[in-house]
């Protein structure tokens, strides 16, 4: 077994992170303090009720997307075959390790720490052989000259890896850095914030509604009875336990309670608004997360709401993924999540666009079907592709169009017009028989050595008839 595979096997329960394994490494096991009191670290971060619905939901969503290997020819874009093992199976030492899988913890790792780091297996002549997703709190960067190097350190196994053995995909990066900037670390404030509100709100109700108050002893006491009275008090009238209770106090001692109610505070509206904060740190739409706000999950806004998380969230990762995992695929080829995927849920909507692909001629009623995995049409009809001009098959509309042509050179034809010039301005590529039409003589008085001359004939009398008009005109 390898030195990454021992660090970060799932199977090591042992192994687990403690305060002499992080000590002296440079990094707080609590996470950096807070304006607010309260520490936050990535794994603080994780417990943010809002923060893993919106994590949750961008790994499930770009999971979820259908991955394959691709090539383009000629503009084309079709699928590589045959494609690299590591496409559905990343790591072979472990089948149930799936791409969806990889990409989860990939999305986890961008979402949380900025950054996301792969152990890259290669066989002796440098084809990938397996993936492993790293966690990016045990990766330090460092460099040797320019080119960077990745030190992985759990506590107790090290590891240098290369460039070729390390896919680093940062999620934003600072000019002139090696390193991702951690969401958690770059809005560390406003996810305190929500953390101590939420320690707040459970202090409040668990420890009842006269949690807080003065008692007021009519003589002087001395520090050690001060301590003892208080601890009674709050071991006797406090907690969920004792909420509304009795309580009792002798030699004139009294009581003034010093609370508000929730609606006083204002907790409903601070959590409501700590919410929309962490949405709008992952460009998550609080409907998404559940937000049954007034005004905000009307069906015409969830809709446009779907549209742009699609097109601003979603569609930028997918991009950035893409990118990186392309590296690892040979020659031209590149990796491809296929967003049409999304559609999959929406039936109405998949069928909709369907039709337009279908009238608009750009796909065929089988190619339709193999969408939807089902079986082919066996009629030759279903594989031809149809034209939006009358709905029928792309030669059925040819015909058209060449009937409308032979209808203008008759026409022609019928005013007098020779069949070729009358060919000529109909776009008709095609000789002519020098039989005139009925319409110009009828066929029992043509001369079978010289059809033409009914045509001529027939411009000599035009020709007459003209001159006579003319004639007449003058006259008058």
């Amino acid at each position: 077994m390898s030195i990454i595979r021992r660090a970060f096997s799932p199977h090591q329960e042992e192994r687990k992170i403690s305060f002499q394994t992080m000590f002296g490494t440079g990094r707080d096991m609590y996470g950096r303090q807070t304006a607010s009191g309260m520490p936050m670290s990535e794994d603080g971060a994780m417990k943010i009720t809002t923060a893993w619905a919106c994590i949750r939901l961008l790994a499930d969503t770009v999971s979820t997307l259908p991955m394959d290997q691709m090539i383009r020819f000629d503009g084309q874009r079709r699928p590589y075959r045959p494609k690299e093992a590591w496409i559905d199976v990343p790591d072979p030492a472990d089948p149930s390790f799936t791409n969806h899988s990889m990409i989860s913890q990939i999305m986890v790792s961008l979402l949380v720490d900025g950054n996301a780091f792969i152990h890259v297996t290669r066989d002796d002549i440098g084809e990938v052989l397996g993936l492993t997703v790293l966690n990016p709190q045990y990766v330090t960067i460092k460099t040797q000259g320019r080119t960077p190097v990745y030190e992985v350190n759990n506590g107790n196994e090290n590891a240098v890896l290369s460039v070729d053995e390390c896919l680093h995909i940062p999620l934003v990066q600072m000019p002139g850095t090696l390193r991702g900037l951690s969401p958690v670390d770059q809005c560390r404030e406003a996810m305190g914030l929500t953390a101590v509100g939420e320690d707040f709100q459970a202090r409040y109700f668990g420890q009842g509604t006269s949690s807080t108050g003065i008692i007021e002893y009519p003589g002087d006491l001395t520090a050690e009875q001060v301590q003892a009275l208080s601890d009674h008090w709050h071991a006797t009238n406090t907690g969920r336990s004792n909420a509304h209770s009795a309580a009792v106090l002798t030699g004139g001692a009294k009581f003034t309670p010093l609370s508000f109610t929730a609606d006083q505070m204002q907790l409903l509206q601070l959590r409501q608004f700590q919410r929309a904060e962490i949405c709008a740190i992952y460009r998550v739409p609080s409907a998404l997360v559940q937000d049954n706000q007034p005004g905000a999950v009307s069906y015409a806004s969830v809709e446009q709401q779907a549209l742009a998380f699609e097109k601003h969230t979603i569609r930028p990762y997918v991009q950035l993924l893409e990118r990186h995992l392309s590296r690892l695929t040979p020659g031209a080829s590149f990796v491809h999540l296929n967003m049409d995927g999304l559609l999959r849920g929406d039936q109405k909507a998949r069928f909709e666009a369907y039709a337009t692909a279908l009238n608009n001629g750009w796909m065929s009623a089988n190619e339709i079907r193999r969408y939807e995995d089902l079986r082919p049409i066996e009629n030759d009809a279903a594989d031809k592709f149809r034209m939006p001009l009358n709905m029928g098959e792309q030669e059925a509309a040819s015909l058209q169009v060449l009937k409308a042509r032979v209808a203008i050179a008759a026409q022609l034809v019928g005013s007098g017009y020779e069949p070729e010039q009358a060919a000529a301005i109909a776009g008709l590529d095609i000789e002519h028989t020098g039989i005139p039409p009925s319409a110009l003589q009828p066929l029992a008085m043509l001369d079978p050595d010289d059809p033409l001359d009914a045509y001529i004939r027939a411009m000599q009398e035009g020709i007459e008839i003209t001159e006579e008009d003319d004639a007449l005109v003058g006259s008058d």
